[in-house]
């Protein structure tokens, strides 16, 4: 995880509030940055080829995109989106459900 996904994450956050409670919207627009910068047309791009791109770990992995979304909102308060809430709410019942603390 870098400096710079921390930076592009906090933009799209900041500019796309839908992306604050969609971790599929801002993966794809995040590859979607990423495959221009490579110099790769997203309209056009076949499936087969981008899916290479992927698996050959050209693009950031999901997983460290969304830990960043996590981080960042931990962070930056005007970032969370309506279900941050509502997930930490409910974590002392998961942590209750799980055998946590017992």
């Amino acid at each position: 995880m870098t400096h710079k996904t921390k930076t592009v994450v906090i933009e799209l956050l900041t500019k796309y509030p839908t992306f604050r409670d969609s971790d599929e919207q801002l993966v794809a627009w995040i590859w979607g940055l990423e495959m221009n910068a490579k110099g790769y047309s997203t309209g056009d791009l076949p499936t087969q080829k981008f899916l290479r791109i992927l698996a050959d770990g050209q693009l950031t992995s999901s997983d460290s995109i969304t830990r960043m979304r996590r981080r960042v909102q931990e962070e930056f308060v005007e970032l969370r989106g309506e279900k941050y809430s509502k997930r930490q709410s409910n974590q002392e019942k998961v942590k209750k459900d799980l055998g946590y603390g017992q």
